[in-house]
């Protein structure tokens, strides 16, 4: 048997691989003020991979967000991050699962 091992996108310099940016989340940092869910930053791109990532300020039912709409179904107080791609462009109310705590995350 003969196994062929290739790397694509080696830097040649330097062994390292390449990582392709369009494979690679869009970090989205989450948190909780008066108003409701923050999104920093509160716009992604459409098709590409997007985390949230938790910040000190979810307590309780906020750290449980959904969006229907975009598939988001997250607990980030079991998890301190949730990957999601979005598929369509748009304005999107984001929700904790009591529905107390909103916020709209924006797709282009």
């Amino acid at each position: 048997m003969l196994l062929v091992l290739t790397a694509c996108g080696n830097n040649a310099a330097t062994g390292a691989m390449s990582i392709d940016p369009s494979l690679q989340p869009q970090v989205v940092n989450v948190g909780l003020n008066a108003q409701g869910y923050t999104f920093l930053p509160n716009t992604v791109e459409v098709n590409k991979p997007v985390k949230l990532v938790r910040s000190n300020s979810l307590q309780g039912c906020a750290m449980f967000i959904i969006s229907p709409k975009l598939g988001i179904n997250a607990n980030l107080m079991q998890n301190s991050e949730y990957i999601f791609v979005p598929k369509q462009t748009g304005t999107f109310d984001v929700m904790c699962s009591m529905n107390m705590y909103r916020g709209r995350l924006i797709v282009k």
